[in-house]
């Protein structure tokens, strides 16, 4: 009798298009991935696509993450994923990933760092789908490289506006900057300052990072404002002590900045405001790669945790 019932139950079908539609919607949502790092590996150069009337690029990954079950189940299901996400155009007659704005990330590593640099009074990155993402990712040295500083500014949020607004007029719908540290470096140009060879190939983690964490920092970034050592050393000496600052006091410094311009956008040359704009976060991460070795086949590869 009980091989019987457990049998009778197994042939049982369970028929969801009985369930009121804003059961099936959640049903729908729940087998959407999220949280997932969309790690840019460049952006096309090939002849741009026409999309929404506009002439557009599109970006290349180094993981592409495959489309959710629910875009190929029904038309219900459809609908609700492209609800929910949209595709980052990648070529023609092919959408390109599926991406979640509320909760992925599009990841800009040291060697994308030209996208972040679009002069005032140039015209915004336009690659399809930016304009629709909310979080972007910026590995830790692309922060910094290649950005003017002079000492003669009264802070570091001057500079980390000049940094950032770029940002801000190719994605007006941003909402958060988040701060990237590979927990697993190897020695380069800054001290333990290289992400491994090839570790882009696996699939990325984040981790909150703790505001504590002394994290790794060009020294000339850090003079403006130091106190002028005993013995006639200008404010622009290098003081190899503030190699290492507390993620906190860098994340204080970002938002002050990012608190100026949240919100603003450029259009064709004209400032304007969107009074609906969350305002923005800097958040930080470790990031992990999933799947590798500690020490990535390199005995030069270090794991950092504070």
């Amino acid at each position: 009798m009980a091989d019987a019932a457990s049998e009778s139950l197994q042939a049982q079908t369970f028929m969801i298009d009985n369930l009121p539609l804003e059961l099936r919607e959640l049903i729908w949502e729940s087998t959407l991935p999220h949280g997932r790092v969309f790690h840019i590996q460049r952006v096309s150069r090939a002849t741009p696509v026409e999309h929404d009337g506009q002439r557009e690029t599109f970006f290349h990954f180094y993981i592409n993450h495959p489309h959710p079950v629910a875009l190929h189940v029904c038309g219900e299901s459809r609908a609700t994923a492209l609800r929910r996400g949209f595709f980052l155009l990648s070529r023609l007659q092919n959408p390109g990933p599926w991406f979640d704005p509320v909760s992925d990330i599009l990841y800009i590593d040291r060697n994308q760092r030209e996208l972040l640099q679009r002069p005032t009074g140039f015209d915004p990155l336009r690659v399809a789908g930016l304009d629709r993402v909310l979080n972007v990712g910026i590995e830790w040295r692309a922060f910094f490289r290649d950005v003017p500083f002079s000492f003669k500014e009264p802070g570091m949020s001057t500079y980390w506006k000049r940094a950032i607004e770029p940002l801000c007029r190719s994605m007006p719908s941003l909402r958060t900057i988040n701060y990237i540290l590979p927990q697993v470096r190897q020695k380069g140009g800054v001290s333990w300052g290289r992400v491994p060879f090839r570790s882009e190939i696996f699939e990325a983690q984040l981790v909150p990072l703790p505001l504590e964490t002394h994290i790794p920092w060009e020294a000339r970034r850090n003079t403006a404002g130091a106190v002028t050592p005993a013995g006639g050393a200008d404010q622009g000496t290098i003081l190899h002590s503030q190699l290492l600052r507390p993620w906190l006091e860098i994340q204080r410094e970002i938002q002050e900045a990012f608190d100026e311009i949240v919100g603003a956008v450029e259009v064709d040359a004209t400032r304007v405001t969107s009074p609906n704009h969350t305002p923005s976060q800097v958040l930080g991460w470790w990031l992990l790669r999933v799947g590798t070795p500690v020490d990535y086949g390199t005995p030069e590869a270090r794991a950092f945790f504070e």
